[in-house]
């Protein structure tokens, strides 16, 4: 029953060894399988990205995003998260990476408010 517009809008700048990415997206999104579980939500995010390749095997990198979501009955939450990641390939088929980030939900329900720590570790075989 509620429509609207939905954008995604991406600006992208690479450098000889860097990357850097601006995102803008919004619309209506219906989530009922995250730690959120926030239904039907009117949403509109940014977000930063940069990627630095130290050698031809390892990279390092940044991330930050806002989000301010609306939902029903008037509940509004500002999320924010600002991470750390970096990616060693050990080989071609073997690769390790790490991803460290923090993550806030201010709500005007208290309830829904949250903080968390996330800390992944990674490892990918790819088979040839």
């Amino acid at each position: 029953t509620q429509s609207g517009v939905y954008y995604d809008v991406r600006l992208t700048k690479q450098a000889e060894r860097t990357t850097y990415v601006v995102s803008f997206l919004g619309g209506y999104i219906e989530d009922f399988f995250t730690a959120e579980n926030r239904g039907f939500t009117k949403y509109h995010r940014a977000l930063a990205t940069i990627n630095h390749r130290l050698g031809q095997n390892f990279s390092v990198g940044g991330y930050t995003s806002y989000e301010k979501a609306t939902s029903e009955p008037d509940i509004e939450d500002r999320i924010w998260t600002i991470g750390v990641n970096s990616s060693y390939r050990i080989s071609r088929w073997l690769t390790v990476s790490m991803d460290v980030s923090h993550r806030e939900d201010h709500s005007n329900e208290s309830s829904r408010e949250y903080s968390e720590y996330r800390a992944l570790l990674r490892i990918t075989v790819i088979p040839y």
